[in-house]
């Protein structure tokens, strides 16, 4: 695991603009071909089973930054992304916790990001699992959300605890008068069942206004920062949090 790092990009309230937290990212540092992007490597360890074992390596790695943050006083939220293979696994319930546990972070402050394909078969054997989850303090999101034909049966019968609304959708809100009404119906829909929105993709200011007018309670996108790694970040929170408090003099 020697060539992997976690890089973070930043979630932001959408209401106040306020630092939320973190997705922890995974990057790869090839000695001779630099940075691969992920599309190269996770599609390969996912179908060889690979993917398991570098989940739970990030999961380790991105609580005990978790943790320094928390000691720090600085309460952020986290979130992972959970491949369908990973979840699926005997065990995987069990061996999260552990992870966590032996690292001293809450699990309330962890939500691991599963795509919405995961529910299209044996969606008894899904619930269970995501009740697992919930029973330990986890919080589940529904990642890339609107793309699968069978998204909106999730919000009725899955206890999960947000949607994060596909990039698609959001990238054409600017001028898209068909694409905001589906992002709004969206937003409603999930409020009136007690889910937070996350919108993910923005990159432009009437993205961010927006999706800000239509309730959408958290943002991530190029707008805000792309992902970067532990060090550059800690530069990017500085400069974000120098610049809300002289916004709000």
């Amino acid at each position: 695991m020697n060539e992997f790092t976690l890089y973070y990009q930043p979630k932001i309230e959408a209401a106040t603009g306020k630092l939320s937290g973190f997705e922890g990212l995974m990057r790869w540092i090839h000695p001779k071909q630099g940075l691969v992007p992920p599309l190269d490597f996770i599609p390969i360890a996912e179908s060889t089973g690979v993917i398991i074992a570098l989940e739970e390596w990030a999961l380790e790695a991105a609580c005990r930054q978790l943790k320094a943050w928390h000691d720090a006083g600085r309460m952020y939220q986290l979130a992972l992304n959970l491949s369908a293979r990973h979840f699926l696994s005997d065990g995987v319930v069990e061996k999260l916790a552990q992870i966590v546990k032996e690292t001293g972070v809450c699990p309330n402050y962890l939500t691991f990001e599963i795509t919405e394909s995961v529910g299209m078969e044996n969606q008894q054997h899904v619930i269970e699992r995501f009740i697992a989850f919930r029973e330990q303090g986890f919080s589940i999101s529904i990642d890339d959300f609107g793309t699968g034909f069978s998204a909106f049966v999730y919000l009725k019968h899955y206890p999960i605890h947000e949607i994060k609304i596909d990039r698609q959708f959001i990238q054409v809100t600017d001028n898209d008068t068909t694409g905001n009404v589906i992002v709004q119906s969206i937003i409603e829909l999930a409020r009136g069942l007690g889910l937070k929105t996350v919108c993910e993709g923005i990159e432009t200011t009437d993205q961010r206004d927006t999706l800000r007018s239509l309730g959408c309670d958290e943002m991530q996108g190029y707008l805000f920062s792309r992902p970067l790694s532990i060090d550059e970040l800690e530069m990017w929170i500085e400069e974000y949090d120098t610049s809300k408090k002289e916004s709000l003099r």
